[in-house]
């Protein structure tokens, strides 16, 4: 590798980062300045200048996540960590968070898929994201049967080109909606007592 390769894996690593502060102006003093170093660096070893990049590689690049945080929303009520109970007439917001090792929130690589693991239940719609607090969200909503549902969701933690897939389930309890009708059942006709006299 050529100061120049070097120089354009920074300027690539730079470009991966989306983090809270605002880098956009940074990089490209970064760059700059990490440049001017390499080139001026002429009389530095190789090796000083290979555990110089890994430095500023590893502290540019965001932590893999390693486990999801749950947040679930009903009818506007938000319901961290465990789901609240669901009537089959509602339907139900959940949001996932990839934390890092540190429990932080750090990015996934693409779109996390979401399953259940009773469709007669239930169903689950992905939401396109992530929004603008890194939350991944997907829609279930009960299709009639009550009783438990397990969602799952998996995603890619490797933000490069491997993949890493991490995994998170939680289960929702369906229980039946609020009443719209009755059901009306009509015995067989018995006899009266006769009249007392």
């Amino acid at each position: 590798m050529d100061v120049f390769t070097d120089i354009w894996n920074i300027s690539r690593a730079l470009r991966r980062i989306d983090v809270k502060l605002d880098l956009a102006i940074a990089e490209d003093r970064i760059l700059e300045q990490w440049a001017k170093r390499l080139l001026e660096a002429g009389a530095v070893q190789r090796a000083e200048q290979t555990k110089l990049l890994k430095e500023i590689l590893a502290r540019l690049t965001p932590p893999e996540a390693v486990s999801f945080s749950w947040q679930f929303e009903l009818e506007g009520e938000i319901f961290e960590g465990e789901p609240p109970h669901v009537r089959n007439d509602q339907k139900l917001t959940i949001s996932i968070t990839p934390l890092d090792k540190f429990q932080q929130p750090t990015k996934l690589d693409g779109q996390p898929d979401w399953t259940v693991d009773n469709a007669t239940r239930a169903s689950i719609t992905a939401v396109p994201g992530p929004d603008a607090n890194g939350k991944y969200s997907a829609i279930l909503e009960p299709v009639g049967p009550t009783g438990d549902v397990v969602v799952a969701v998996q995603g890619d933690a490797d933000l490069g080109e491997g993949v890493k897939q991490i995994f998170g389930t939680g289960t929702v309890p369906i229980e039946a909606g609020q009443a719209v009708s009755f059901k009306l059942e009509i015995g067989e006709p018995v006899d009266q007592a006769p009249p007392a006299v």
